[in-house]
C-alpha cells in the first residue's frame, strides 16, 4: 500500500479522526476499524517500523 506519511503529530492526528472508527456495538459494522488499522500499518512501515498484526478471533479484529 502506498500511503502519504504525515509530517508532524498533527497531520498524524487528523488522518486518524477521518476514519470511521465507531464501535461495533453502535455503527453495526464489524470492520469499521479495519481502514485505519490498514492505513497505521503502511505508514509504520513507511517509516521504517517492522510490524505484525495480532489477531483477536473472539472480536474479529487485529491489532498492530
Amino acid at each position: 500500500m502506498s500511503v502519504r506519511t504525515p509530517e508532524t503529530v498533527v497531520e498524524l492526528l487528523q488522518e486518524m479522526v477521518r476514519h470511521e472508527t465507531v464501535n461495533t456495538i453502535v455503527s453495526g459494522n464489524p470492520f469499521a476499524e479495519a481502514k485505519l488499522t490498514d492505513w497505521l500499518e503502511a505508514v509504520a512501515k513507511a517509516w521504517g517500523f517492522h510490524t505484525r498484526r495480532i489477531e483477536v478471533p473472539e472480536i474479529g479484529r487485529a491489532h498492530v
